[in-house]
């Protein structure tokens, strides 16, 4: 199922985009808090592999054991609640979002990075752009957009889909209306979008939650998607509390 026209169009599919705009938003210390994450276990060595993947935008195929560590680990962080003594506080405050991102960025980027972080990465990505502005939920989407053409598997397509949703529902209006939002919101509750489809869903015996549900990563976006239900038609507000309700803990 092809996305709404008006939806392409605010969004036109990028995949350079996103990766582009945080290179230069990231200085030498928000690498550092990056390449430090694991204890500061080879933390020069990582430190040395990130600037590579910032200065000339080169990821590599296949990312090393440690730095894979870290970059999970930061994106792990959460700015808002830097950790206690005797640790690192990680990334914090309004750059700790961006170093988040980017982060992500780099692992969806990556296409060795393990299918079943898919969840996680899209979540927290949709998190931080939520922390950082318009600018970066414009990128966001566009990855994701550009993203849907190349995932096949139905539960990657329906987190793609649910990010280009919520970004759509922060950025207002952009040409997009109430009726394309629907259709958006249909597609996510197909049964064919996969085990998270409503249709397919049996509260009785429900699918085994994704890691990032269980950790909560998605809340932020289920708080989003319950203050927009109140705002939108009804038949709109309804489906948007499905849809919040397929990736809440609770």
């Amino acid at each position: 199922m092809s996305l709404p026209e008006s939806i392409m169009k605010a969004f036109p599919a990028s995949e350079d985009r996103l990766f582009e705009s945080l290179r230069p938003a990231v200085d030498n210390d928000m690498l550092k808090d990056i390449a430090m994450a694991d204890n500061g276990h080879q933390w020069e060595e990582m430190y040395e592999q990130l600037r590579i993947i910032r200065d000339r935008g080169e990821i590599p195929d296949r990312f090393d054991w440690q730095l894979d560590e870290v970059l999970c680990l930061t994106r792990w962080s959460d700015p808002d609640k830097p950790n206690p003594p005797p640790f690192r506080s990680g990334p914090m405050g309004p750059k700790g979002f961006v170093t988040r991102l980017f982060v992500c960025t780099v692992l969806m980027r990556q296409e060795q990075t393990p299918r079943e972080d898919w969840d996680s990465n899209v979540a927290i990505s949709l998190a931080s752009a939520a922390r950082i502005g318009p600018d970066a939920d414009d990128a966001l989407a566009r990855f994701l957009t550009y993203r849907l053409r190349q995932i096949t598997n139905p539960d990657d397509r329906f987190y793609a889909r649910l990010g280009i949703l919520t970004i759509a529902l922060r950025r207002g209006n952009q040409g997009i209306t109430e009726s394309d939002l629907e259709t958006l919101a249909d597609q996510l509750l197909d049964a064919d979008t996969g085990s998270r489809g409503a249709t397919s869903f049996d509260p009785e015996f429900p699918p085994p939650a994704d890691f990032s549900i269980e950790q909560g990563f998605w809340e932020p976006t289920v708080a989003q998607l319950r203050d927009h239900a109140l705002r939108v038609n009804p038949k709109l507000g309804e489906k948007l509390q499905l849809c919040a309700l397929l990736v809440a803990r609770d």
